[in-house]
């Protein structure tokens, strides 16, 4: 085949692979565009944070078995856009447990269909920590794990993404003592503590101040929750204990919809002025990284 023709043939190949790929993102929009599922009206009307995050999960599971992981991630950055929310991260972390098990727990297939990126990579948190939280050994998962992160064509970052999935599981299920799983962690990078460790560190981390905001608690309940959600750390090492205290500050920002005053009143609560300090340095850091993240997404 000549040069001009090859070049043609190639051509031809693309136009095909981009017009399929512009009628699956049409016909998902116009689906959602009909209106098949509609959010909560209940949901709709509470105040910004983790309850009304957490109300929409089955609306944005739902969209997600019937549709597809990407018509509930352009859904969910809707909601961000128009202001219903200020975050859309814990709506992908749903989409993502939801993808995997459409799937029936292929993790090439459910990480292939997360749209890298959006809502700040929650729908690969989530597909990882759905996945490792039903594995049956976490303890001996490290080599799935390495395959599983480093083969579905990641570049650096998204494999760490990916890994920061692994911690979430790690603890999501109570599978392991939450220092066992932090020791899991390790095992991705034996020889010292690498990116794609501390990665899934800081997962681990995020998911143990998960579960304090998935008990519901009330306000006067999450004070007294706050000094004894990083003491776990004190024993590893100052480097994890900053690492817990701004997950913390993370999670004070998801209670209270992104509330600066509030969330910086709730940083009073930890017992050490340094750790005060952290918390409230934090909240800088986190909407700096919010605003690049919906920069991104756009």
């Amino acid at each position: 085949m000549s040069l001009q023709g090859n070049f043609k043939s190639k051509r031809f190949l693309l136009v095909v692979l981009l017009t399929a790929v512009f009628a699956v993102v049409f016909l998902e929009a116009r689906l959602l565009m009909d209106k098949p599922l509609k959010p909560s009206q209940e949901c709709l009307s509470q105040s910004d944070g983790y309850k009304k995050w957490s109300c929409f999960r089955p609306y944005f599971e739902a969209i997600t078995h019937k549709i597809s992981a990407s018509a509930s991630i352009i859904e969910a950055t809707k909601f961000r856009e128009q202001g219903i929310v200020s975050d859309c991260h814990l709506f992908a972390h749903f989409i993502g447990e939801s993808t995997l098990e459409k799937y029936d727990f292929d993790l090439g297939k459910a990480l292939s269909s997360c749209t890298v990126g959006d809502c700040r990579y929650g729908c690969f948190h989530g597909v990882m920590g759905r996945y490792i939280g039903y594995e049956a050994d976490p303890r001996s998962v490290s080599s799935t794990i390495k395959n599983a992160c480093d083969g579905v064509g990641f570049d650096s970052n998204q494999r760490n993404e990916c890994f920061h999935g692994v911690g979430h599981g790690l603890v999501a299920h109570n599978y392991l003592p939450f220092l066992d799983a932090f020791d899991a962690c390790k095992t991705i990078d034996p020889d010292q503590i690498g990116d794609r460790a501390f990665a899934c560190m800081g997962g681990v981390a995020m998911e143990r101040t998960f579960q304090y905001l998935s008990l519901d608690p009330d306000e006067n309940q999450l004070k007294e929750s706050i000094p004894e959600m990083c003491a776990p750390f004190e024993s590893i090492g100052p480097e994890f204990m900053d690492m817990c205290i701004y997950n913390i500050t993370l999670k004070l920002l998801f209670h209270t919809g992104y509330d600066i005053e509030r969330t910086e009143e709730l940083c009073e609560e930890l017992e050490e002025q340094d750790d005060i300090n952290v918390c409230k340095n934090g909240i800088d850091h986190i909407l700096l990284q919010l605003w690049r993240g919906h920069n991104r997404d756009q």
